[in-house]
């Protein structure tokens, strides 16, 4: 059977192709524009070409016309039933075999899942359901690399999203799945997995964020309203706060706060940073600048801060929230706070500094030998029941609406989330994959970290100067294939 829909998905291939060269040799020359002779646009075709091809198979035409004869949830009588018979019409000699690709740390967590699915879908008499899962921290790069021989479902980071995209290694979501994703999560969540109206993953939970974590025997819930004042204060008792800046996601936020504009599409970084806005944003990291090892510290990683915290030298910092648990353990979770970040002083006026946030995604292979069933795995991995055992056991906060539950809304980390959410930037739209490789050439902040903040109004703007306005990704998709 897998060799006959193969066979039959090379002919439609075919067909398709025909008829697009077809369509373009009747085309004027000069209406080919070159994105669309690009390697991107190409990839994203082929996959395009790919779930036109998939759409037409049996077990998609036996789930819709279900979908489309009742309006119910994944998991009702109806609908279950229908997903079985489309999981055996893709079955090779009564089996399935998928493959999964997570996160080290939830491997345990998403073996469940995939127990719970194998056996909530089992259906003997007519297949079985083999899932092996992979946790790796170069499995993003295999699957870019060469998909055909990797997962069939990868969960990845939002900001990895649009480079699976633009390499046509994303399937986009079908739409009666895509009706009860964008049902069950937040808008947010959807917009980061949403590109040209097409949903191409299913968001699971909130990967990252920025926010203020500090040591609340140092610091009040007043005092941390303000960086500057925090600075002051941490200066007097001979610790610092960490802000490291030196790293381009986190200055960004400076950025962003002053006005200026990122956007990424995965084929192209815009850095709207030369300009009054920008210059205004650089002075303000000249003054962080100057307080150097005397109440701030801008340059390091996460290792340093979290020994900082051990030894006392840092008493608070602007740090990733993946490394909340560690610090908890350093200064012990009575002792620490988590807030929404502080305002900072911009061209003498307070704002309150930006920050850059994102969700992880599950991504569908367009090249998985069970387009229907590798979906389905990915919506019931990332379904309101998964994000809630999630929360329970590792404290994820979830994209889903569950989040809306009191024991959540309760959450300090949640209520940092919220807080801080009118001034975060989704990374999807915001900043590519490779974002520090991309602007290396061109840091500002590490330059004036250098000099301790100690540069003219003409060297900055020269400085500025020198950043592109848009840059092409670091990763060369076209030479890896």
């Amino acid at each position: 059977m897998k060799n006959i829909k193969r066979i039959a998905c090379i002919i439609m291939l075919i067909l398709i192709l025909v008829g697009s060269m077809y369509g373009c040799q009747n085309q004027p020359e000069n209406q080919i524009s070159d994105s669309e002779s690009s390697y991107s646009n190409k990839m994203e075709k082929e996959a395009e070409t790919l779930d036109e091809i998939n759409s037409l198979l049996k077990s998609w035409e036996i789930f819709n016309k279900t979908c489309s004869e009742e309006n119910s949830d994944m998991f009702s009588e109806t609908l279950t039933e229908a997903s079985k018979k489309a999981i055996a019409s893709e079955a090779d000699n009564q089996k399935i075999r998928l493959n999964l690709y997570c996160r080290g740390d939830l491997i345990t967590a998403y073996k469940r899942f995939a127990d719970s699915f194998r056996q909530f879908y089992s259906d003997p008499s007519r297949y079985t359901i083999e899932i092996k899962i992979n946790a790796s921290d170069d499995y993003f790069e295999k699957y870019i690399s060469d998909p055909e021989k990797e997962a069939d479902v990868i969960l990845c980071k939002d900001s990895e999203l649009a480079e699976t995209i633009a390499s046509g290694n994303a399937a986009i979501i079908n739409d009666n799945i895509k009706k009860m994703v964008e049902t069950a999560n937040t808008e947010e969540a959807i917009r980061s997995c949403t590109f040209n109206n097409k949903l191409y993953g299913i968001p699971a939970f909130l990967d990252s964020g920025y926010y203020l974590i500090y040591d609340k025997r140092v610091f009040t819930a007043e005092e941390i309203q303000n960086l500057d004042k925090m600075i002051q204060i941490a200066n007097k008792k001979a610790k610092n706060i960490a802000y490291l800046i030196d790293d381009p996601y986190y200055s960004s936020g400076i950025f962003l706060a002053a006005g200026c504009r990122l956007e990424n599409d995965g084929k192209t970084q815009i850095i709207d940073y030369n300009n009054e806005n920008g210059f205004n944003a650089a002075k303000t990291i000249c003054q962080l600048s100057a307080c150097q090892d005397h109440g701030f510290i801008g340059v390091g990683n996460a290792q340093s801060v979290i020994s900082g915290f051990s030894d006392g030298n840092i008493c608070a910092a602007v740090i990733d929230s993946n490394y909340l648990s560690e610090i908890k353990k350093t200064i012990g979770e009575y002792n620490i706070g988590i807030a929404k970040l502080p305002e900072i002083s911009i061209n003498q006026q307070n704002v309150n500094l930006h920050s850059l946030y994102g969700f992880s995604t599950a991504v569908v292979n367009p090249h998985s030998a069970y387009p229907f069933t590798s979906q389905l795995f990915a919506y019931y991995l990332t379904s309101a029941s998964s994000q809630q055992e999630l929360y329970n056991y590792n404290g994820i906060i979830p994209s889903s609406k569950i989040y809306e539950y009191d024991y959540i809304i309760n959450d300090p980390f949640y209520i940092a989330v919220m807080s801080q959410s009118e001034y975060s930037h989704i990374r999807t739209m915001t900043v590519g994959n490779h974002f520090s490789e991309d602007m290396e050439s061109y840091n500002i902040a590490k330059i004036i970290l250098e000099k301790n903040g100690n540069l003219s109004d003409e060297q900055l703007r020269n400085l500025l100067e020198e950043i592109p306005q848009s840059i092409i990704p670091s990763r060369k998709i076209a030479a890896q294939r």
